[in-house]
Parts: C-alpha cells; sequence; structure tokens
C-alpha cells in the first residue's frame, strides 16, 4: 500500500467484490420483479374444470375458480400437462407469476376449447388483484376532521369525458377523421410555432375544444417567443384555454385566467387533493392524476367532488433534458440542420433492448425521453369523470381504436404494454 500509513490508523474499506456481485444480479436479473404464485387445477371427465390459485408466501389468499368447460373423452390427442402448464404460465405483462403448479388430469381426456385454460388464468389473476388492493390498508397521522372538512363528497357522473394529447402533429393527417367520442384536444405550444401545421390545426379547432398544452420547461429565449407570438396565436385559432404544466405558467399566463380555462397537468405533482385545493385557489379548473398513483390513493381522491382526469393510454414521459440530444449525439453544433423536424423517428436503446422514443424541441433545445412501454389501464375501478389518452406516433385508426377501447372500459394487453404504478407505491 502506498502513502504514509502509521500502526493505529483508521482503514476504510471502499470496494467489496462480493456487494459488487450483489448488486449486478440485481440490476441485470430484477428488472421486472413479479409476485409470486402457486396454483392447482382439476381436469376430471364430466366434471367443470376448477382453479385455485393461493399466495406462495403463504397468506390467507386462496382463489377459486370454476370454469363452465367441462372435459370429455379423447379420441385422439389427448390434453397433457404439458399443454396445461405452457397455457397457464402465461402471465406476460401482469405482475404475477405462478411458480408452482400443481396438475390433477384424468387420464384420455379432451377440452372442447383450449381458450378456456386462458380465461380461467385471467379471471383468476383479476381476483388476485382486487385480494391485493382490497387488502392494502393506510393509516395517516393527521387528524381526520382536517381531511374531511377540506372537501365534501359527491356523485359524479358515469360519463365519461375523452380528452386527447397530441405530441406530434403530422400535417398530412386527415384530423377530421378523428373518433367523434372526443371532445377535448391538447396541443403542444410549440407546434403553434410551425406553419406547416396551420391546416392541420384550424381542422382540429373546427371540430374540437382545444387547449395549449405548456411545455414543463419555458427557457428564457422561448419564453420571449410566446410573448410575442401568444396573441396572435389566440387570435388565429378558436383556443378554449391552457394546461398548465409548470407553476410558474401561472404567473406567465395570469392576463389571460378571466377568458381562459386552465387545467392543472400532473407535472404539477397532483398526488393529494390538499394540492389540488391550493392550485383551485390559484384559478385551476381540472386536474390531471399524476401517473405515479396507485389505486388506493387514485381512490381516495376520488371520494371529493374534484374535476380529476386519468390517463388510460400513453407512453410517460421519464425525462425532460435541457439540452438537444440529438444534437449532442449528431454533432449537429454549431449549425442545425433540423432534421428533428423530418419525419425520422428517435429512439434511447438501453442494455435490455429496450428502445425509448425522444422527442426534440428544436425551438427550446431540450429533449423529451418516454418511457419504452406504453401504459394501458382501464377507467372501470375508479370513479373519474375525465380520461385522457396520450398520443405519439400513432395513426388515425389507431388512435379512434384506442379511443373505443377507453370508452368501452378496456384496455389493450401485450408486452409492450404495462399498468404503470396501478399496484405499487411510490
Amino acid at each position: 500500500m502506498k502513502g504514509k500509513i502509521l500502526i493505529g490508523d483508521k482503514i476504510y474499506k471502499l470496494a467489496s467484490k462480493t456487494l459488487s456481485d450483489s448488486a449486478y444480479h440485481s440490476y441485470f436479473n430484477k428488472e421486472n420483479v413479479k409476485i409470486p404464485l402457486k396454483c392447482s387445477i382439476s381436469i376430471k371427465e364430466n366434471t367443470p374444470i376448477t382453479f385455485n390459485v393461493s399466495s406462495f408466501n403463504n397468506t390467507d389468499m386462496n382463489i377459486k375458480i370454476k370454469s363452465s368447460i367441462i372435459p370429455i373423452k379423447a379420441t385422439d390427442n389427448p390434453i397433457t400437462k404439458e399443454r396445461i402448464t405452457a397455457q397457464i404460465v402465461k402471465t406476460n405483462n401482469t405482475p404475477f407469476e405462478f411458480k408452482e403448479i400443481h396438475i390433477d388430469l384424468a387420464d384420455g381426456l379432451y377440452l372442447p376449447k383450449i381458450s378456456a385454460l386462458n380465461e380461467l388464468r385471467r379471471m383468476a389473476l383479476s381476483q388476485v388483484e382486487d385480494f391485493i388492493i382490497s387488502s392494502i390498508k393506510r393509516n395517516s397521522k393527521m387528524k381526520l376532521d382536517i381531511i374531511d372538512d377540506t372537501f365534501t363528497t359527491s356523485e359524479i357522473s358515469s360519463n365519461k369525458t375523452i380528452s386527447v394529447l397530441l405530441n406530434i402533429i403530422k400535417p398530412e393527417y386527415d384530423y377530421t377523421n378523428l373518433n367523434t367520442s372526443i371532445e377535448n384536444i391538447y396541443i403542444p405550444l410549440r407546434h403553434f410555432f410551425n406553419k406547416e401545421n396551420s391546416k392541420a390545426l384550424q381542422d382540429i379547432v373546427s371540430n374540437f375544444n382545444v387547449y395549449i398544452y405548456m411545455p414543463s420547461i419555458i427557457k428564457s429565449n422561448y419564453k420571449n417567443l410566446i410573448m410575442h407570438h401568444l396573441e396572435e396565436i389566440l387570435e388565429s385559432y378558436n383556443i378554449k384555454g391552457f394546461i398548465i404544466s409548470n407553476i410558474a405558467d401561472l404567473e406567465f399566463l395570469q392576463k389571460y385566467n378571466s377568458d381562459y380555462t386552465f387545467w392543472g397537468n400532473y407535472t404539477l405533482n397532483l398526488f393529494n387533493k390538499f394540492t389540488m385545493l391550493e392550485y383551485q385557489k390559484l384559478g385551476i379548473n381540472k386536474f390531471t392524476l399524476s401517473p405515479e398513483l396507485n389505486v388506493d390513493d387514485i381512490n381516495h381522491i376520488t371520494q371529493y367532488n374534484l374535476q380529476t382526469e386519468l390517463i388510460v393510454y400513453g407512453n410517460t414521459p421519464i425525462m425532460t433534458s435541457n439540452y438537444c440530444l440529438l444534437g449532442k449525439s449528431n454533432k449537429c453544433y454549431p449549425e442545425c440542420s433540423t432534421l428533428c423536424r423530418s419525419n425520422n423517428s428517435y429512439y434511447l436503446r438501453d442494455r435490455l433492448n429496450l428502445d425509448f422514443r425522444i422527442l426534440p424541441d428544436n425551438i427550446q433545445t431540450i429533449t423529451t425521453i418516454y418511457n419504452s412501454k406504453t401504459t394501458c389501464i382501464t377507467h372501470l375501478k375508479h370513479d373519474i369523470p375525465n380520461l385522457r389518452i396520450d398520443i405519439l406516433d400513432e395513426d388515425i385508426n389507431t388512435i379512434n381504436n384506442i379511443v373505443n377501447c377507453a370508452t368501452n372500459g378496456q384496455k389493450l394487453e401485450g408486452n409492450q404494454y404495462t399498468y404503470g404504478n396501478l399496484n405499487r407505491e411510490v
């Protein structure tokens, strides 16, 4: 060892191979930690299939499902335990996995519908999710009278208002073909500065209520540009209001508060009703709930007389970088050829080969990075009057299909979708 080291000096251990290896394995092997379950399935002749699910950790959960499908004698190719296991383990994008599967299978049986196993699995996991949610109890040290005096509970209409955020405007799209169930459309402010968007913007404002979606970051040069052109934008387009993404927007847009509606974006950190009450005093009328809230938090907020909005579809921004990522990676400086304004799409690829969409704003030279997976949830478990759909690269037909799913309380499923934070705590 180098240096002047004397007997009795303190020595500090700066590295540990054991800890480093443990951290490495947790980093690379535990990206998608799932809740372990065990199940048993009974398949007997002329008897409905039964499916039982219990916790792997010996809690009191015991879910029992009985199918309407009745196995019959097979003439050839009887069902096997391997085939049954292959259907049961397909938990895909759910937060669960079956660690133990016990199968009681009589010989020589045939299932009229193999899809019945998929339906059993889906029904069971849905009930498991409900059980877990209902068993969560969170205690607050706050006095109940403080909470109860803040708002009064009320019935909220079952009719859902659909709003769509168009992160990207495509001049070649015919936005008049958008689903008529859409009531409001949010358009990021930067799109109003591009003359190529004029026709598309006029089509949108002629058919929908349009709100200017304010950016979460406003640099000084951009602020000057807004101040110079905002009046012109408001005169040219029939704008209903603003989506407030930063508390500074309230002061910046103060003179428009009496003539336009102000709605609060989730970037205002809308985690509870106390925050919303303070924003109400500042003139904000509706609130988009934070995508970091779980089911319990959402249901608690919806007990009160609040105009809330839930994002049921979209790639959540996970970072806004205060510089142009493309300019850095493509060496666009000192001259910018605005390649980011082309029809090209740009992504960051991580160590798991997941692609994260990046969206540059060449006016402000900032970059937004979006989650690789699309959040897709249903509103049926929440009494929320307003639903929001965030769109990136989806075409008109895809948007319309998403709107139909949201309206009907359905959700899209597959490896590309996630439930977000619904089943977790922040």
